[in-house]
């Protein structure tokens, strides 16, 4: 690793400790969950007005090699109906219609009517691009039209809006391009008796490996050594057991 280009007590800071010393212009590159880029832009033209983000392309180990991208569990949140009181829901016609309401604002084009409204009556069209209308006390007239159902709208990964910056642009179209790289973790949600009780010692068994490795203390020979020791610990049992709920799962 070459010398003063990573922080060598990475593994040490929080995200936040990251993005704080991001946005004081004295780190050039942090690690983050890709939509943070926005907020990371807006403070950092603070510090340094001429200073522009962008969205680092994925690495491959080799030369021409297909990126790959680990995938979230795709479980954001949830939404839970009363089984008690006056609001229940109170059988299955019922619940089916309110959960097709939930599908509903999932759509794109509930997604683009929740967020813009009407035209004329939330926002207009100047020069191509849509802009929300405020009220006399400068509030958005769609805020106070949509009400409280913004508390459970399921917002999409990104909207793309006609006055979008090149910057968001570049970000939407790498979430894009980055759906075909991305690789499912096909154990979310399976079950190992192993990893239930030493997720602990295993985990910090590779990350500490991992954070050598990065920082130059070991080979990569070291770290491949230290997946063996990882397997024998349990990571075997681990994936034995993995395995077995997945093919139970499939039938």
């Amino acid at each position: 690793m070459l010398d003063n280009i990573i922080n060598r007590n990475f593994n040490e800071l929080s995200a936040q400790d990251r993005q704080k010393e991001y946005k004081a212009g004295k780190y050039g590159m942090v690690f983050c969950v890709i939509d943070d880029i926005s907020g990371l832009q807006n403070d950092l033209v603070q510090v340094d007005a001429g200073a522009s983000s962008r969205v680092l392309a994925p690495i491959t180990v080799e030369k021409g090699a297909e990126p790959r991208i680990s995938a979230t569990s795709g479980y954001n949140g949830l939404v839970m109906f009363p089984k008690f009181g006056d609001n229940t829901i109170k059988d299955e016609a019922t619940l089916r219609r309110v959960l097709a309401f939930m599908d509903a604002l999932c759509t794109t084009e509930y997604q683009d009517f929740i967020n813009f409204g009407l035209e004329g009556i939330h926002y207009e069209v100047v020069d191509g691009v849509r802009t929300l209308l405020t009220s006399e006390s400068g509030s958005k007239v769609l805020d106070a039209a949509r009400g409280d159902i913004g508390q459970i709208l399921p917002f999409a990964a990104y909207i793309r809006r006609d006055d979008d910056t090149d910057m968001l642009k570049d970000l939407y179209d790498q979430i894009e391009a980055r759906k075909a790289w991305a690789v499912l973790d096909d154990s979310v949600g399976l079950k190992s008796a192993t990893y239930n009780d030493l997720s602990s010692e295993l985990d910090s068994l590779m990350m500490d490996a991992a954070v050598n490795f990065v920082t130059g203390a070991i080979t990569g020979d070291d770290y491949r050594a230290a997946y063996q020791d990882w397997l024998v610990f349990g990571g075997q049992d681990v994936l034995d057991e993995l395995t077995a709920a997945y093919e139970t799962y499939k039938k």
